[in-house]
């Protein structure tokens, strides 16, 4: 298997086709089958959105930046975090701290919006070759 972008050692990999044999047996309790591709077929929801502590973090990263720690091969990669759940955010970032990266505090879930425009612009950038994939935003201190 090749990689063309030459970003990862492939070596020892190889590809394994997939297997369609008409639908996914979805585990964990719930008794529902679905054909591959149909993404409204089964919708998972908890019996409550309030047992659930979001948390917006890693759009704004290529996954190169994740695997090294590093932007651009100098700036420490940085991972912004946004929520509601102070908790939440905190175990969070005390993991992806912990990893060996950078992680701030960028607000409120209301920041989602603004993070993935951010890492939207970050991501045409690459496709349209004006940065490399393992580059990218960082954030100084």
């Amino acid at each position: 298997m090749d990689d063309p972008d030459a970003l990862f050692d492939v070596t020892g990999l190889k590809r394994v086709e997939p297997v369609d044999d008409g639908g996914v047996e979805v585990g964990a309790g719930v008794n529902k089958r679905f054909r591959s591709f149909e993404p409204d077929a089964v919708m998972l929801v908890p019996p409550s959105l309030d047992e659930w502590l979001l948390v917006k973090a890693f759009n704004t990263n290529f996954a190169a930046t994740l695997a090294t720690g590093k932007v651009g091969g100098g700036a420490t990669t940085t991972v912004l975090v946004a929520g509601d759940d102070a908790d939440a955010k905190a175990t969070l970032i005390g993991v992806v701290e912990a990893a060996g990266l950078g992680a701030v505090d960028a607000g409120s879930l209301k920041r989602a919006q603004q993070l993935e425009a951010l890492g939207f612009l970050q991501l045409t950038l690459a496709v349209g070759k004006r940065i490399a994939w393992t580059g990218g935003f960082s954030l100084a201190r």
